[in-house]
């Protein structure tokens, strides 16, 4: 399967699927008990058609963002004790878009403080590696024991903020959800990590991250509102102008040569906050990397606020011989 991230806590590997998880997976969704606050047990065929078609979508989803629901492994008890992780909703309602953090585990599982501890590893890649800015968590009113660890987990019901699940029958006794909230500055304050410092190279290294994926969207709650992008000449402000402008240079790339990969890197030393944009480029069995700076400045509220684009010396000139020699035509 394509790459996806893992993490590793003190008892767990949250890692990507395997083909053999898809047996363990469906008798999870067989168990009555561990289905039922989610629409009820499956049989035992739909159960493997479902897991089967599910971890088609969360491997499309972890190609798509980057994260999603990992397989939850525990080394020396069992290769496969369900699912952890974060996901878009694909639902909408008054709080989406947004990302949600879940989870669901065989019942030989429960009560051991897995759900806790991989949740916590969850939000740690959420807040600091993803720099997301909030995170939800959503239930119905009996399942006390998931609102139990979304607690622990340092989240919040908000209580006004009750719904009808909208892919939920009406008059369904499942339809009423309760949601839980924490945002980046409370996980922080609670964590006792509230370097500044820390916020701004993490915001950095999200910013790069989302770029390398092509997620603009994911981009956009890390830049400040009135987030200033200086580039050849060119200011640009907010940040619908300034993705704009990343997705048309990543439109132009695609266009000239067969592939594009990325592969940047956010630094932060005494010559300040800034990111390393390497692009590969390869057509027709050629290969070229080209590389520019952009310094960034993020502001007390953890946002960026200002991009400024470096050329690197000879680079302009490496990427011209390269295209001359792929015979590629620019306008």
């Amino acid at each position: 399967m394509p790459y996806a991230p893992t993490l590793q806590t003190k008892r767990l590997i949250l890692r990507p699927w395997r083909d053999s998880d898809r047996d363990a997976f469906a008798a999870m969704n067989a168990d009555a008990r561990v289905m039922e606050h989610l629409m009820g047990a499956l049989g035992r065929e739909a159960s493997e058609t479902n897991a089967r078609e599910s971890m088609v979508r969360i491997q499309d989803h972890f190609d798509a963002h980057g994260f999603g629901w990992w397989a939850a492994e525990i080394p020396g008890v069992t290769p496969f004790a369900g699912f952890i992780g974060i996901a878009r909703p694909t639902f909408e309602t008054h709080f989406t878009p947004c990302v949600e953090i879940g989870w669901r585990l065989a019942v030989p599982y429960w009560g051991c403080g897995y759900a806790t501890e991989g949740a916590r590893a969850a939000l740690t890649f959420a807040f600091e590696s993803l720099g997301l800015s909030e995170i939800v968590s959503m239930t119905v009113l009996a399942n006390v024991r998931s609102q139990h660890v979304m607690k622990k987990i340092g989240m919040t019901r908000s209580v006004n903020e009750d719904f009808e699940h909208p892919k939920v029958p009406v008059g369904h006794p499942l339809r009423p959800h309760v949601l839980y909230r924490l945002s980046r500055v409370s996980w922080r304050e609670q964590s006792g990590q509230a370097s500044v410092g820390l916020a701004a190279i993490d915001r950095a290294r999200a910013f790069a991250a989302a770029l390398d994926a092509d997620d603009f969207e994911r981009a956009r709650p890390l830049l400040a509102t009135q987030c200033h992008y200086a580039v050849r000449g060119t200011s640009l402000v907010g940040p619908d102008a300034i993705l704009a402008s990343y997705a048309e240079a990543t439109r132009f790339a695609h266009a000239l040569v067969d592939e594009v990969a990325y592969e940047s890197r956010a630094v932060e030393d005494d010559a300040g906050l800034r990111i390393l944009f390497t692009d590969v480029l390869r057509h027709r069995g050629r290969e070229h990397r080209h590389q520019c700076v952009q310094r960034l400045t993020v502001n007390a509220e953890g946002c960026i606020e200002r991009i400024v684009h470096e050329d690197l010396s000879g680079e302009k000139e490496a990427l011209n011989a390269f295209l001359d020699a792929c015979a590629i035509v620019r306008a």
